[in-house]
């Protein structure tokens, strides 16, 4: 028979065993505590933080052969300080919890409490039996984008200026958010000052809003001043309308010639995979059939290269589908009339991530 005996924490203790005939017989045993030799942060760095956000990593101690040191036995206590207390404060936590054998597991966590705007080291010492340990530096980057622009104002699609401070942090994203969604076109960025085209939408004052690292600004907000719709002045026999697109259109036009035709648009999206919904409403029983392609590709009525092509029947009217546009750039949308005219349609687009 073979007797397992399994180290829990340090100390001494005795096993005793009965054989056969209930014989009793016993043994000391000692178990000498690993010597921890090092301690570390378990992350690299804290999460960016906000003013008034905190956020929590352990402290971790390991041996030479780095097992990890987990008893009340090994670890005594812990010491962490910031080196800028102006951007953010530190607080330890020292958990102990008993576990099914009755050894106590301690656990040791450092608080950061974001104060201001930069970046601060947290570093200090943990100790143990055999003296102090030294904690290698982590940081912590407090985020506070603020936005001082006063409520500007435009039509749909404008090109505005934000001013502000904190827009610029090493390693963070810097995004615009209009009703918490973000604008696909940023064309200057500074700590100071954002140049964004904001979107299509309804007329309407909106949220605008700054996010670095996903900390948000301030919210100021984005009036726009007329519902985003763009008319056609019968842009037939391949003659385009450009429109900068970032969330929805809407074009109208009149198939007055005899035979069929093509109208063409033209609009520009400015992230790559965006999907669009697209809405086709006429005014007779002939079919139209509506055409999505990168501008220049092809000339119109040559499918092979369509980025999106949408067979739309004469069962439905409005008709409806939707597809994925693989990059950023100028599209042409192509309306095709099969018939003898005249008609009104009108071609609606929703334009999401």
């Amino acid at each position: 028979m073979t007797l397992l005996v399994t180290a829990v924490e340090a100390g001494g203790g005795t096993i005793t065993a009965l054989g056969p005939g209930g014989s009793a017989g016993s043994i000391r045993t000692s178990v000498v505590a690993s010597a921890p030799v090092s301690a570390a942060f378990s992350a690299a760095n804290f999460p960016a933080l906000a003013a008034g956000d905190s956020a929590r990593l352990q402290v971790v101690v390991y041996d030479a052969v780095g097992n990890e040191n987990n008893f009340v036995g090994e670890l005594q206590g812990i010491s962490i300080s910031s080196s800028n207390p102006a951007v953010a404060t530190a607080r330890t936590e020292t958990s102990d919890t008993t576990v099914a054998s009755g050894a106590v597991l301690r656990r040791f966590y450092v608080w950061a409490t974001g104060v201001s705007g930069g970046v601060a080291d947290f570093s200090g010492t943990v100790t143990t039996p055999a003296g102090p340990l030294s904690v290698a530096a982590a940081p912590a980057t407090v985020l506070a984008p603020v936005v001082t622009t006063a409520a500007p104002s435009g039509a749909p699609g404008a090109t505005i200026t934000i001013d502000g401070t904190g827009f610029v942090a090493a390693g963070f994203t810097t995004q615009v958010l209009v009703d918490g969604s973000p604008v696909g076109n940023i064309t200057a960025l500074s700590n100071t000052q954002i140049t964004a085209q904001m979107p299509t939408l309804m007329a309407g004052t909106y949220d605008l809003e700054v996010s670095v690292g996903g900390v948000l600004s301030n919210a100021d907000a984005w009036t726009q001043t007329s519902d985003y719709a763009e008319a056609s002045s019968e842009p037939n026999d391949n003659q385009g309308q450009e429109a900068p697109i970032t969330a929805g259109f809407e074009f109208t036009g009149t198939a007055d010639e005899a035979t069929d035709f093509s109208d063409l648009f033209e609009f520009t999206v400015s992230e790559d995979g965006l999907v669009i919904d697209l809405e086709l409403s006429w005014g007779d029983g002939n079919d139209l059939d509506a055409l999505i392609y990168p501008k220049g590709a092809q000339d119109p009525g040559d499918y092979a290269t369509d980025a999106c092509e949408f067979h739309l029947s004469t069962l439905a009217n409005p008709e409806s589908d939707s597809c994925t546009l693989g990059n950023a750039g100028v599209y042409t949308l192509e309306i095709l009339h099969y018939g003898t005219g005249p008609t009104t349609y009108t071609v609606k687009g929703i334009i999401q991530p």
